[in-house]
């Protein structure tokens, strides 16, 4: 006789956010006409190397005439993602996000030709199935935070509370539900594997992790190239200095296997110099061109909190996090902390270096999403030290509030009340909580 385990508080509390997440996602956009606004801005580039492979064979996606200033033009969505490179046209943005896709691409593809549907790509059933798999990378992501926070010994019933406020108390949930084409939330899944597989690493040092390490190094990097930085985050990870060396030495004493990672990983990235090759006949292609980082200027403060687009004014539940989890870090290890705060510190200052340090159409810091799992280790930890029962209470009291505030600013972004590059602090106050003002 086969018996069923009863599931644990953090397994009830994955699957509850996996139903919420499919309910809203699939009123608000699978209906009607409103799948042909999922895709915008740069997730059009994204997407665009997987009808251009597998359905229209033009890596130098003369499609984009018929598709989008054609069949499915919108003048407020109408966007170029191609450029010209000697005369020929490609892809601004980078293909990691379309090899991500393509499991969900290709299932959407069989099924639209089995059933005798519109197989062109950008038809109903392909975009419900890219946010489909915006919301399993998102589902899988929480549940490997989960296991990392295990790692951290977090209990339990904080590890549930952290995966709720991650879900729906930071910028994840925006870009789960207005934005799943773009790469945060599907980089938050890898990142989030990378942090946890590293961890592991260093406790225990193995040739067979080294070499998952590098391939999946070379596929954050595939997606988003500046998300190499995660590398950086290894002494955090490691615990300590003597954790640290001894898991470096480790892996320059078994160069073969760290040899097999670094080649890995430069063949994962090297699917994007392949795919530009083929075509413009070039291998190397800067293409974002104008487009690059200001290092004497950059905006730390600004992208921290300022009321254009501060990460910790939008998110708040971050600033908590952080404050908080710091606090109860230093007292456990002040390694951790301090190398925490200087990893923090750094991609702080990579992101905001940026030309356009606000990141144009998006809600608070939107290149922060792939690292929320490291805010989430803070809260857990936070949470964990928590041990009496009035100021737990508390806590849980101030994290609801903070979740209904991400979720109306959330709400006031999609209809634009709150703009994505022009608020002032006399904008955001004229219309904080302001939803009786939405249409």
């Amino acid at each position: 006789m086969i018996t069923l385990r009863k599931p644990n508080l953090v397994e009830l509390t994955l699957s509850g956010i996996g139903i919420v997440l499919v309910w809203v996602c699939s009123n608000v956009y699978w209906g009607g006409e409103n799948y042909r606004t999922v895709l915008q801005s740069d997730a059009k580039g994204y997407y665009a190397y997987l009808p251009a492979v597998f359905i229209y064979h033009d890596l130098q996606f003369g499609f984009f005439e018929q598709m989008d200033r054609g069949k499915y033009y919108n003048p407020d969505l109408l966007y170029e993602y191609r450029i010209l490179f000697n005369g020929v046209s490609v892809n601004k943005y980078y293909c990691g996000m379309a090899v991500a896709q393509a499991p969900f691409f290709l299932a959407a593809h069989t099924i639209t030709k089995a059933t005798g549907g519109d197989a062109d790509g950008y038809s109903r059933l392909y975009i419900v199935f890219l946010h489909i798999g915006a919301i399993v990378h998102a589902l899988l992501g929480l549940w490997v935070l989960d296991k990392l926070l295990r790692a951290y010994g977090v209990p339990e019933r904080a590890r549930a509370v952290t995966l709720i406020a991650m879900a729906f108390g930071t910028h994840l949930f925006y870009y789960i539900l207005v934005a799943p084409g773009m790469s945060h939330v599907w980089s938050f899944l890898y990142c989030t594997l990378f942090l946890y597989l590293s961890h592991g690493y260093f406790r225990a040092p193995s040739g067979g992790r080294l070499v998952v390490l590098g391939v999946l190094l070379g596929f954050i990097m595939l997606i988003r190239p500046i998300n190499g930085l995660i590398l950086a985050s290894w002494p955090f990870l490691a615990g300590s200095t003597s954790a640290l060396w001894n898991g470096l030495r480790h892996a320059f004493s078994h160069w073969r296997h760290a040899l097999v990672a670094s080649v890995l990983c430069a063949l994962v990235v090297s699917i994007q110099l392949v795919l530009y090759k083929l075509g413009t006949g070039s291998f190397f292609i800067y293409s974002y061109e104008e487009e690059w980082f200001n290092w004497l200027d950059p905006h730390m403060l600004d992208i921290l909190f300022s009321y254009k687009k501060g990460l910790f004014l939008y998110t708040p539940i971050l600033l908590l996090a952080t404050v908080g989890g710091l606090w109860v870090l230093a007292g456990r290890n002040t390694f951790e902390a301090i190398t925490w705060a200087a990893f923090f510190l750094l991609i702080t200052y990579f992101f905001s270096a940026w030309w356009s340090w606000w990141y144009g159409g998006s809600f608070s810091g939107r290149p922060y999403v792939e690292y929320l799992a490291l805010f989430g280790i803070l809260l857990g930890l936070g949470l964990g030290a928590i041990r009496k029962t009035a100021p737990r209470i508390a806590a849980h009291a101030v994290l609801f509030l903070l979740i209904l505030l991400c979720q109306a600013q959330t709400m006031q972004t999609r209809y634009f009340q709150i703009h994505y590059e022009e608020m002032t602090k006399e904008r955001y106050w004229e219309v904080f909580l302001r939803l009786d003002q939405l249409s």
